[in-house]
């Protein structure tokens, strides 16, 4: 039994905490939003948590509902390549690098919430990993992702996925996360820093 709670912990576990901060976030609005959103002006308030801390923010119920059925997909078709560190990691850059994207390159943009470029991430990293195990699927995956990012930067965002989550879409967020989690999916690739995928021995309570 506590080799099977270690494994999911391992699997998961971080997955967990990322879905239960962004629930009490919410829970929390609309104060926990002023105090974590992304902000251009973070730089003049001293308050650079919020270069991280936006992502686990949301617009509402729909907005968290939709990221975190999202990042359990993730977490369910990459997580044999993943310990709770290197989801840690894949997090941090991926995060960081949305926020500092938006406030090096989108200025005009004044606050922003959400996880989706963090997803986007997680997507080219696992992506990486996939092809680096031999599975085929990865391949179409990271053509997928790569096509998406792309496709965004030309004709913008969706309008019906505006009008669920009950704001913008800011597919310049999908962008930075994106591409970052791609250079680390790379990175990951090429120096064998994740552990290799093997098959999990099964385990009987």
């Amino acid at each position: 039994m506590l080799a099977k709670t270690i494994q999911y912990w391992r699997d998961y576990g971080f997955i967990a905490l990322v879905v239960l901060c962004s629930t009490l976030i919410q829970v929390m609005q609309p104060d926990s939003n002023l105090l974590l959103r992304y902000q251009n002006n973070m730089a003049e308030l001293d308050q650079w948590w919020r270069l991280l801390s936006g992502n686990f923010a949301h617009l509402g119920w729909e907005h968290l509902m939709l990221n975190a059925s999202g990042l359990i997909l993730m977490a369910v078709l990459f997580r044999n390549h993943f310990t709770f560190m290197s989801w840690f990691l894949t997090f941090l850059i991926c995060g960081t690098a949305v926020g500092g994207g938006l406030l090096i390159f989108n200025p005009e943009l004044i606050w922003y919430v959400g996880l989706s470029g963090v997803l986007h991430g997680i997507w080219g990293v696992g992506a990486w990993l996939d092809i680096r195990q031999g599975i085929n699927s990865g391949f179409a995956l990271l053509l997928v992702l790569i096509g998406k990012l792309v496709w965004e930067q030309y004709s913008g965002a969706d309008i019906g996925l505006a009008e669920t989550i009950g704001g913008n879409v800011v597919v310049d967020a999908h962008f930075y996360g994106g591409v970052a989690g791609l250079l680390l999916g790379a990175l990951f690739y090429a120096i064998r820093l994740t552990p290799e995928q093997t098959p999990k021995p099964a385990i009987v309570d």
